[in-house]
């Protein structure tokens, strides 16, 4: 049919494949004036590839062939015109710190591993005394905040639209509960019968594990942070992993305190214990 439908405007458009049309394609073309009819892989641009209906042996030429032809009742050749909506600017909201200062060199990460250090030697003054854990986990989450504040830039980001509300979150739920009982067959006791797998006797070891039970030492403690991964979202906290990399120097001394207090006590501080999962449900599920 090609891409040019002169004379033939009220039965296909301009997306066919090829340049002019053939003798065939006139003939086609004026039996569906004549009827009526719309050809309707024409009107809207799609990829070649998806239009293609027949390929040469060698694989060099492709052309399209067939052709669905509908009465004009049920298809029109139309030019449709998306318009996307502007949507409104909301008010800006304070959120996380602009993190990308620290995983380059320059002055303000310089300025913040001073701040840090400066703030680390005064908490690792305070643990000394016999603090909880969960006053030491303060101290540690409070020097990182206030060095941060004082150096780093906050992101600002533009609150959005709530666009699913409770009302359609309850039909959703109620017609994910409505699928589940459509769907559930009870079986009786009787239609099966339960047997345990054999019991196996495991056989004891023939060492013991080289385990240290000792106090956790700086070394531990630097290996780990240096494994810790950027660009990882912090927690309930707001710390970022790259907020430890920067200055481990004394960092390490007031974690040790920190760890140790816990491997002894085996009390883990409260906040350690909090996290924020949120849930996104996939298309076609409720939950």
């Amino acid at each position: 049919m090609g891409c040019s439908n002169e004379g033939f405007e009220a039965c296909m458009g301009k997306m066919g494949v090829g340049g002019r049309m053939s003798e065939n394609g006139v003939r086609f073309g004026s039996f569906c004036l004549a009827n009526d009819l719309v050809i309707v892989g024409t009107p809207f641009q799609h990829h070649n590839i998806h239009k293609t209906t027949w390929v040469s042996p060698c694989g060099k030429y492709k052309n399209q062939i067939d052709h669905i032809a509908v009465s004009k009742r049920y298809g029109s050749v139309a030019k449709i015109r998306l318009k996307l909506k502007s949507q409104k600017k909301g008010k800006p909201v304070v959120d996380r710190y602009d993190i990308d200062v620290l995983r380059r060199d320059g002055e303000d990460k310089e300025e913040f591993r001073i701040k840090c250090r400066n703030r680390f030697l005064v908490v690792e003054t305070l643990e000394e005394g016999g603090r909880s854990v969960d006053e030491m986990s303060g101290d540690v989450n409070k020097a990182f905040h206030e060095a941060a504040g004082c150096t780093i830039r906050r992101k600002l980001r533009t609150r959005k639209k709530m666009w699913m509300f409770e009302e359609t979150w309850g039909m959703i739920k109620e017609r994910g509960e409505a699928k589940l009982r459509s769907e559930v067959h009870f079986v009786s006791d009787e239609d099966f019968e339960l047997t345990s797998p054999p019991e196996e006797d495991t056989p004891p070891a023939q060492e013991d594990l080289n385990i240290d039970e000792g106090e956790i030492r700086l070394e531990e403690i630097v290996k780990a942070i240096k494994q810790l991964k950027n660009y990882k979202a912090p927690g309930e906290d707001g710390l970022f992993p790259e907020m430890f990399t920067v200055e481990e120097d004394r960092l390490v001394f007031v974690l040790k305190i920190l760890f140790n207090d816990i491997w002894v006590t085996g009390i883990i501080p409260l906040g350690w214990k909090t996290g924020v999962i949120i849930k996104v449900p996939k298309k076609g599920r409720s939950e």
